[in-house]
């Protein structure tokens, strides 16, 4: 199953991403439009459009989010490699977290999602 854009957004926006509308950059002589921006520390990330779902921007954003992740496990669930697990083991839980999509960015995904949604409850 595919992702809607509406959980895309919330998705990122979990990550520290945040929608903006830029105004006249002096600095760069430019108007600058709408953009999606995550502060790190001593830099900011301005991107005109969300990031792609795949293994780089998620290991890269989201898994480091996750508080007490222990083994991100990642796995071919047919001989043809057209559905993949996620497993996220963490710390002091009994229960792993299990997330199925076509390929190894959506399990992971859907498995973050998982996560999020807990959080939230």
């Amino acid at each position: 199953m595919e992702p809607t854009e509406e959980q895309i957004k919330r998705f990122w926006e979990w990550c520290g991403f945040r929608h903006i509308t830029a105004k006249y950059c002096k600095l760069c002589k430019r108007w600058e439009g709408e953009y999606w921006l995550k502060e790190r520390i001593g830099r900011r990330i301005y991107r005109p459009e969300l990031l792609v779902l795949d293994l780089n921007n998620l290991f890269k954003y989201a898994v480091p989010k996750i508080e007490s992740l222990d083994i991100v496990g990642l796995y071919p669930s047919n001989e043809n490699n057209k559905l993949w697990s996620c497993i996220l083991t963490r710390f002091g839980l009994d229960k792993d977290t299990v997330a199925y999509g076509k390929d190894p960015a959506l399990a992971l995904f859907w498995a973050i999602n998982k996560v999020i949604e807990d959080a939230t409850k």
